[in-house]
């Protein structure tokens, strides 16, 4: 019997999580979009995700650098899925896609940024290979 590699296709974007402490250092699009912006993002996804997510309230946070370029917040070990309610739509999404959602809409607050912007597209792109992305999609639709 022979062992096959099961390899990932190189067109997905994967994402890796960072280490804490570092988040202003190792990421250049991160670095970019606070510089270019002179905002504490980390504080502005929160902000938003609090404003978002009704239960709101994660205190403990990772970064995330995707492959392509960009990144995203999420709230840690968050294991229930929470309800998301924008002005266009509401959706039930897990820690992750939560964060993602407000990274994105953060990202789409200082778009007048041109880091912002980029970091925003790759994003997008990131969000397009994910399961959930349906729900992602609905809710980012109309802003």
């Amino acid at each position: 019997m022979s062992k096959t590699k099961r390899t990932k296709s190189k067109s997905a974007i994967q994402a890796v999580t960072v280490e804490r402490g570092i988040w202003t250092t190792t990421i250049q699009a991160y670095r970019d979009v606070v510089a270019e912006s002179r905002f504490p993002l980390d504080i502005l996804v929160m902000v938003v995700y609090d404003q978002i997510v009704a239960a709101g309230g994660a205190t403990f946070w990772q970064l995330k650098a995707t492959s392509n370029g960009s990144f995203f917040l999420l709230p840690e070990k968050k294991r229930r899925p929470s309800r998301l309610s924008l002005p266009t739509a509401t959706g039930l999404c897990f820690g992750r896609d939560s964060g993602l959602v407000a990274t994105l809409l953060a990202l789409k607050k200082l778009s007048t940024c041109g880091s912002a912007a980029t970091a925003f597209v790759r994003l997008m792109e990131y969000a397009k290979q994910q399961p959930e992305f349906s729900t992602i999609s609905s809710l980012m639709a109309g802003l």
